[in-house]
């Protein structure tokens, strides 16, 4: 027997993926947390509903991992589709967790606030680099 794909917030599974998606559209219904650092970093928490264990892979005695946290970096980049030529912007992201409920969801995303405040703050203490990028070079005349 197969283990359910989809499933609610509370764990509950869902049988079919237009209910899924019903949900996973209502961003009321999918935000646990959401957090923005002084320097514009975000951590965002939600509940993706999609079950991220990879059971296929690891066998069905692992929990669904149903929510997610990601660490986006402050900085907006651009990027052009290969296929379409357009030109899209986006953040990095540099740290994502999986859970299998929103307590342990909730419980992750102020760990990676308090994780990804102090990297930021150490961040802040570094030099720049000679020669970074947005750092004059030192003239030697």
């Amino acid at each position: 027997m197969s283990r359910a794909r989809y499933y609610r917030r509370d764990g509950t599974p869902i049988e079919d993926v237009l209910t899924w998606a019903r949900l996973f559209e209502n961003i009321a219904y999918k935000r646990v947390a959401e957090t923005f650092l002084d320097d514009g970093t975000r951590i965002s928490t939600i509940w993706i509903g999609l079950d991220h264990s990879f059971v296929e892979i690891y066998g069905d005695d692992r929990p669904p991992l149903i929510f997610e946290s990601m660490v986006f970096s402050p900085e907006t980049k651009k990027s052009e589709l290969v296929l379409s030529g357009e030109v899209h912007e986006f953040h990095e992201d540099w740290d994502c967790e999986r859970y299998s409920t929103e307590a342990e969801a909730i419980m992750g995303h102020d760990r990676l606030v308090r994780k990804w405040k102090e990297i930021r703050e150490q961040f802040k203490t570094l030099s720049p680099r000679e020669g970074s990028p947005g750092q004059e070079k030192p003239n030697h005349n």
